[in-house]
């Protein structure tokens, strides 16, 4: 609800997946920033989140107009405080003192929350216009655009075959120029923000985006967020691996693990870029299972394990230690609470099953 009031003030920024990504994110952050602060009575001297934070700077990377960031934080922050007040109307006459502390120290966060945000934003606007990398940036964005912008001195042949990367996390350019490095690669790399790093490695032969995955495994560490576009050749190649790469990032920034390959995730990297397709695969597959014993928790298990194992109904009981017939029984539940046979919905369940996951 939080999410989608704010994703209501919306602008150009609202059209990149990465940057939906990136909000949806911290939003979490910001609702649990609110509510540690009213549990413990925090006021003005609670720290603010440092995705928050991050939020705000990559927003002035983006160019989001402030009053829109700031426009977006209330939205969201309404609906705690309408949660609020429907909780107050539950209770027996609540005392109106302690109804009337909860919501000035809910109104405090949200003053000193915009007051940080404010101030991080116009600090990153004053960086950037200081960073030595802003002008190469602008240039190589030009280009994936399709401005006839001269990227010939960056020592880097459009011409050649190419792996998009975006990685995302501290560091995040060393550890890109290293895998560079392993696989012998010329590397394009720019950075849209401190955090965030666009790269490429380029070859007179393609390598496999899996090979590139396997080797970042190896070096990555939890503070990282990897993705990887499928290799492709020429100048449109260049542009097309880069887009694979934004996609893949709206799965890499809502899940923990590795480094996340386009390849690997096209339904579901489709299904997160349509807000309607991804509301309805949740309500016609994962809401009817709620309804089940445990909130649907046995059924929603037993639906991973019998897709893992290859829809092998032993294999599935093997793997979960029950019987074969209570696989089949609650295999059998599931068709009958979504009105749906398994084998021909297979795929929708599975992306349904993924997006609970993230």
């Amino acid at each position: 609800m939080a999410l989608r009031r704010l994703l209501a003030v919306s602008d150009a920024s609202m059209d990149e997946p990465d940057y939906r990504a990136r909000i949806s994110v911290a939003v979490s952050a910001g609702i649990e920033y609110a509510l540690v602060g009213l549990e413990s009575g925090a006021d003005r001297t609670l720290d603010v989140p440092g995705l928050l934070l991050a939020q705000a700077r990559l927003a002035a990377h983006r160019n989001v107009n402030l009053d829109i960031l700031v426009r977006r934080c209330v939205a969201a922050n309404s609906v705690l405080r309408d949660f609020l007040l429907e909780e107050f109307e539950k209770i027996d006459q609540p005392q109106r003192a302690h109804r009337i502390h909860i919501l000035r120290v809910h109104d405090d966060l949200l003053d000193h929350l915009l007051a940080r945000i404010g101030m991080e934003y116009h600090q990153e606007q004053q960086r950037r216009l200081l960073a030595p990398d802003k002008k190469r940036f602008e240039r190589i964005r030009g280009r994936l655009e399709g401005k006839n912008t001269d990227l010939s001195d960056l020592g880097y042949e459009l011409g050649t075959t190419h792996v998009g990367l975006i990685a995302v996390g501290k560091g995040a350019g060393g550890f890109v120029r290293q895998l560079a490095s392993d696989f012998n690669r010329r590397s394009l790399i720019t950075s849209p923000d401190e955090l965030t790093v666009w790269a490429w490695l380029g070859g007179d032969r393609s390598i496999e985006s899996h090979d590139v995955k396997e080797a970042a495994s190896t070096r990555m560490s939890d503070d990282f967020v990897l993705s990887i576009g499928e290799p492709a050749s020429g100048e449109a190649g260049w542009q097309k691996t880069h887009e694979q790469a934004k996609a893949a990032l709206t799965v890499g920034l809502r899940r923990e693990g590795g480094p996340i390959c386009y390849a690997d995730h096209l339904l579901l990297i489709a299904i997160l870029q349509d807000e309607l397709n991804a509301e309805s695969l949740d309500r016609l597959f994962m809401v009817p299972l709620e309804t089940a014993r445990n909130g649907g928790a046995d059924l929603r298990a037993t639906l991973r394990a019998y897709f893992r194992a290859e829809r092998n109904v032993s294999s599935t009981a093997s793997r979960l230690k029950i019987s074969r017939r209570t696989v089949s029984d609650r295999l059998n539940t599931v068709e009958t609470l979504i009105g749906r046979p398994i084998r021909l919905h297979s795929a929708e369940l599975e992306a349904a099953l993924d997006l609970r996951d993230l």
